[in-house]
């Protein structure tokens, strides 16, 4: 004897599985020279494609004469991204066409940072699994490890904010329709 559940014609379901494992590192500069106050964030990971992957945001606003700013984003296959496992250092070396929201050219960001991790090494463990009533269920992994850290090289700024990771990261949604 078989025992399952049974199906209305046509009904179908759908799983989408989603793993994001690798090196992660990110770093956010806010820099006021003269009356333009700059602020650049950079983050480089590894993919649910398995590739590796950089992103830049850059800000800039003229405090001095009420300029609304601009505002450049740019993406790029960096030709270095390396965290050591133990997390204390790591290396982002990429090249980043930057454009404007209008899509004009906004040059190029060259990176070519090092970072040092200081500081403890925190470790995230957490399973999540949501549920609606339409027949979706959604699972989500997170069994990361990061670390705080200093930042030197190309561009020459003061990173507030810096951070080295190994990330590992998944997702599974399953829908029933």
């Amino acid at each position: 004897m078989t025992f399952g559940l049974a199906s209305p014609a046509g009904a179908a379901t759908e799983v989408i599985r989603t793993d994001i494992r690798g090196p992660l590192i990110q770093a956010q500069a806010d820099v006021v020279d003269g009356c333009i106050e700059q602020h650049l964030f950079v983050q480089a990971f590894v993919d649910d494609q398995g590739r590796p992957f950089v992103v830049v945001l850059d800000s800039r606003v003229d405090i001095c004469g009420g300029d609304s700013g601009s505002f450049a984003e740019g993406t790029a296959t960096p030709e270095v991204l390396d965290v050591r496992p133990n997390l204390s250092t790591g290396r982002l070396v990429a090249s980043v066409p930057m454009v404007f929201s209008d899509g004009t050219s906004a040059g190029t960001v060259a990176l070519d940072l090092t970072f040092t991790g200081t500081g403890p090494i925190s470790r995230q463990h957490i399973r999540q699994t949501v549920r609606d009533p339409g027949g979706t269920s959604s699972t989500s992994t997170d069994h990361s490890t990061s670390r705080a850290a200093t930042v030197a090289g190309t561009p020459d700024l003061v990173f507030e904010f810096a951070a080295v990771a190994i990330v590992r990261q998944g997702e599974f949604v399953r829908t029933h329709t």
